[in-house]
């Protein structure tokens, strides 16, 4: 038997009375753990805990190689004291789980990624401000942790940020996969706030939305096989429920 940290990061039913959860760990990364006997009350006890996003400390009985561990105990790894009652912070969670499984697919640092997780998930619980911000922020940090992250230690803003090469320039790319003007500027200056305490950018719902599809655009270029998070488009009708810019009914 092993002990092990993790969080839930997808859940599936298997049968009428059994569960396949996929577990980050910390000790091992992705581990699948099944629990069967949901039925009885011990087994509703573990069908609760093995919800997606939810950390959990899970005793399996773990065999090295084995594609599939069988669960022997689970208790709650972090108590939520608000994600669950809160539509919004219930979506953030989603995204943050649904962009963390893509990216650390195939990245080896089991510990870091467990621990980079967790503490945005606690982040996310304790935070009452800017909850719009949280999904530009999580895709930053996490850019930073896995390596190819934006550098915003210049003293002065570019024109431009090429997702393809992941820089800012003040020279036009010769291509489109860039973000320019305005949103470069804002999208340094949140940068160098996060890294470095700077004043934070006035930030409105369409630069927010924009600035979100063009991480999520950088992490395709720069992550193999990364998939646009489905929990995007919940996000968007969260936070920007309305599809037209200021602009958009001009010639």
């Amino acid at each position: 038997m092993r002990e092990m940290q993790g969080i839930v990061i997808r859940t599936t039913r298997y049968g009428e009375s059994s569960v396949i959860a996929e577990v980050l760990t910390a000790q091992e990364g992705s581990v699948a753990v099944i629990a069967s006997g949901l039925r009885s009350k011990r087994g509703r006890a573990h069908a609760a805990l093995l919800k997606t996003g939810t950390p959990v400390n899970v005793i399996l009985y773990f065999k090295p190689g084995a594609n599939m561990h069988r669960l022997k105990e689970a208790q709650a790894g972090y108590r939520m004291s608000s994600i669950p009652f809160s539509i919004v912070k219930s979506s953030l969670l989603l995204f943050l789980i649904d962009v963390a499984r893509n990216a650390f697919r195939s990245y080896s640092e089991h510990e870091s990624s467990y621990h980079f997780l967790m503490t945005h998930i606690r982040e996310l619980d304790q935070r009452n401000e800017r909850l719009s911000w949280v999904p530009l922020e999580f895709m930053m940090n996490l850019s930073q942790h896995l390596g190819f992250g934006p550098e915003f230690d210049q003293s002065e803003n570019p024109g431009y940020f090429d997702l393809r090469q992941g820089v800012f320039t003040a020279t036009l790319p010769p291509h489109h996969n860039i973000v320019s003007e305005n949103d470069a500027q804002t999208f340094w200056l949140l940068g160098r706030h996060l890294r470095h305490g700077t004043p934070p950018p006035d930030i409105d719902r369409f630069t927010r939305q924009r600035l979100l599809d063009a991480l999520i655009l950088f992490f395709r270029f720069h992550i193999d096989q990364f998939q646009a998070p489905k929990s995007h488009e919940v996000l968007s009708q969260l936070f920007h429920p309305h599809p037209k810019s200021p602009d958009s009914g001009k010639a």
